[in-house]
Parts: C-alpha cells; structure tokens; sequence
C-alpha cells in the first residue's frame, strides 16, 4: 500500500540504509534539496515524488508503513535448510532465472563444497544446472582449484587468488544466497530478495572475474562416476 511519506520517516529510511541526502538524490532523481525540505517539514512530497521515493525503498529493501512507520522486510529472507537445502535453492535459482531471465553468478572458496554440489552421487541437481546452463550463461569464480572428484557442470569457471568467503555464494536476477554452514554437509543457505543489493554484489563478482584466469577442471570419468556411485 502506497502511504504519503512523512519527514520523520524519510529520515529514519535514510538513517536505516545508512545513506547520505546525496545519494538518496542519486537513487530516486530528485533534487537534494527537495530531499531536505521533506525531512524538514517544508514541504510535502508529490504523488510522482512520493513514488520515487516509494519505488527506491522497496527496491532497498525497505518498508514504509503506515504513519511514521519505517522497517526492513522480512518477506525478502528465505532460509534454505536440511537435506533439501541445495533442491530448494536450486529450485529458486531456476524459477527466478525462467521468469527474468540474466546470469548466474557463483562464487566458493572452498572445493568441498563445489564438490559436494556436484558430486556423482547427487545427479538430480547437476541435471537441474544443466537444464539451466543452456539458457542462462553459468559464471563461477574460485579461489583454489578442487580434485577431479565430482561431475563437472557447464559452467565457466575462472580462478582468483584472494579470498571470497564475504561475497555471497549465488547471485540470480535480482536474488542473491549466502552460505551460512559449511562444517557440516549439506551446507545451509540464506537467500534475500534484495534487487539493489543483488545488483551491488554482481558488480563486485565482475570486477574479480575481469582478472580471473581462465581454468578447465577435469572431471570424472565413466569408471569413476560408476565407483563413486
């Protein structure tokens, strides 16, 4: 529900993002000035500059409620957990990508849990990739090269040497997951629908792929896939 954003609740929108009145300009196109007004009580936003402001909160991940009421959303978060945790978020990534289309992008700095992903005797999600990869480009970054131990995806897979444990494990469409787990297989995840902060980690796993050195990963052979099997 759209609601007329009072001054108050702007400023604890922009206080909650951590954002500065310059780069609320930047986001929503207006005026830094008009963003002061508003805070200030002088003026009340438009029903065109209300929107903006509406449509770059919601993008943020930020609701404005009724009266002065600000909070982050929780229907962003989805947790991925137990034996199911990578069918569940593998199921995300294929029903994000069919309906908006894009890359995915993925990034692991530790081959066990590519591995583990991928390995002969969980077919059902290599199959799922697999599917995905012929319509949608798969990118994955690594950080040390795994033992031809697994059934190796279509992806592209280029390697870096420094450490991404900070950046999120999958970013799809406007959707991006984190491995919380790792210890203990199979690992869990958490997603968020966050399209600004999708977009932000994205550009991150660019700049790093732009200076990855291309690499091919040998993967099992039939005898081997029948003996892990």
């Amino acid at each position: 529900m759209l609601y007329p954003i009072t001054a108050p609740q702007l400023r604890a929108a922009r206080a909650l993002l951590n954002w500065t009145r310059e780069r609320m300009s930047e986001e929503t196109g207006l005026n830094v000035n008009t963003i002061r007004n508003i805070e200030k009580g002088f003026i009340s936003p438009r029903d065109a500059t209300n929107a903006a402001i509406q449509r770059v909160m919601d993008d943020a991940g930020v609701e404005l409620t009724e009266g002065d009421g600000v909070k982050t959303r929780c229907d962003l978060i989805t947790p991925f957990q137990g034996r199911d945790s990578i069918e569940h978020l593998f199921g995300d990534i294929a029903q994000t990508i069919r309906r908006n289309g894009g890359e995915i992008a993925i990034m692991i700095s530790t081959p066990e849990t590519l591995e583990w992903f991928f390995d002969s005797s969980n077919v059902a999600n290599l199959d799922k990739f697999t599917e995905l990869a012929r319509t949608a480009h798969v990118k994955c970054l690594l950080t040390k090269l795994p033992q031809p131990s697994f059934i190796v995806p279509p992806f592209e897979f280029r390697l870096i040497k420094e450490n991404i444990d900070r950046l999120p494990c999958f970013i799809y469409g406007d959707r991006y997951a984190t491995i919380m787990h790792v210890e203990s297989l199979p690992p869990q995840f958490v997603g968020f629908k966050i399209p600004r902060m999708a977009r932000t980690c994205f550009s991150q796993f660019q700049h790093a792929w732009g200076y990855g050195q291309p690499v091919l990963i040998r993967e099992l052979s039939q005898r081997q896939i029948r003996a892990h099997r």
